[in-house]
């Protein structure tokens, strides 16, 4: 369980694609393996957002220090399989998930000090995640709805219709999806009569209606993790910001800094621009964005006029 430590600086600071897999320590009782470790030396951040809110970049710019690693959706599969989970209400055990993640931060802990795990799928029920695994601190990532909403669209989000032949039953392995399972997990639906409604909807009305939920469910936990250690994160005010990282920074013990060359430099490897291309949308998609993000929009202009 002892990696070449200059190693590992360097692969972390490669782009996804271009990284060799670390290997993971392997514990007869990861919970057990979890608890001795001496939380005075060792930090956990616990991040979460609906997606596209720059947790990639955050990532990044944890992971360009010296004392700390950062990396997000590092269980895909696993991660989709806890928010199907946790939507659908299903009782299915998450013990193995949770020891997935908690393996994730022991390999980080075995080098580095800090420990940054971040991942879309945990918002579904992060007051799990937050007893279990016991962070330091939190960041909840939020981004301006309209661009959110956008980003998620030329991803390629609903564009392949799901079947379904009971709306009252949870969806099942769509065709098409055999090798995507991350998608079918992570994709989430309405069950019940609202199904019907939301079938017709544009693709931007289902967005809309998901990260509307998203945000909300992510929202009303956060109200219960304790002010101090609670990091909201809005990409608008942090994006491209020197004196922004400088104040994160300082707030979570990165060390040594980074110029500012370095940091400006982060976000080649965290941002597509073709995912991010404005998209002219119809007055029925404006309609329906307005209606189903409703409250997302609402709470979004609440926090920004806070800064």
């Amino acid at each position: 369980m002892f990696y070449n430590l200059a190693s590992r600086i360097s692969q972390k600071l490669l782009k996804p694609s271009e990284a060799t897999p670390t290997p993971k320590p392997v514990y007869d009782d990861y919970a057990v393996a979890y608890e001795s470790v001496d939380r005075n030396l060792k930090k956990l951040v616990l991040a979460t957002q609906a997606g596209r809110g720059g947790m990639k970049w955050v990532c990044r710019i944890f992971a360009a220090h010296e004392n700390a690693n950062g990396g997000g959706e590092r269980n895909r599969l696993a991660e989709s399989f806890y928010r199907y989970i946790k939507w659908n209400n299903l009782p299915i055990d998450t013990k193995g998930i949770i020891d997935l993640t908690r393996r994730e931060i022991l390999a980080d802990w075995e080098d580095f000090d800090i420990s940054l795990v971040s991942s879309p799928y945990f918002a579904h029920d992060f007051l799990e995640l937050y007893e279990q695994l016991k962070p330091d601190r939190v960041i909840w990532a939020i981004n301006d709805p309209t661009f959110t909403v956008t980003s998620f669209y030329n991803k390629g989000w609903y564009a392949q219709p799901y079947e379904r032949g009971n709306r009252d039953l949870v969806n099942g392995l769509q065709p098409g999806m055999e090798d995507e399972w991350s998608h079918m997990f992570g994709r989430i639906e309405p069950v019940g009569e609202f199904y019907d409604e939301w079938k017709g909807l544009t693709r931007i009305g289902k967005l809309a209606w998901f990260l509307n939920e998203v945000v909300t469910s992510a929202h009303r936990q956060m109200q219960q993790i304790p002010e101090e250690k609670l990091w909201i994160l809005r990409l608008e005010e942090a994006d491209q910001n020197y004196a922004y990282y400088l104040r994160m920074a300082k707030a979570f013990g990165l060390r040594p800094l980074i110029n500012e060359n370095k940091f400006l430099s982060l976000k080649q490897f965290a941002a597509r621009d073709e995912e991010n291309t404005p998209k002219s949308w119809s007055e029925r998609e404006h309609e329906e964005f307005e209606k189903y993000s409703a409250d997302y929009i609402s709470l979004y202009k609440s926090l920004s006029n806070k800064t």
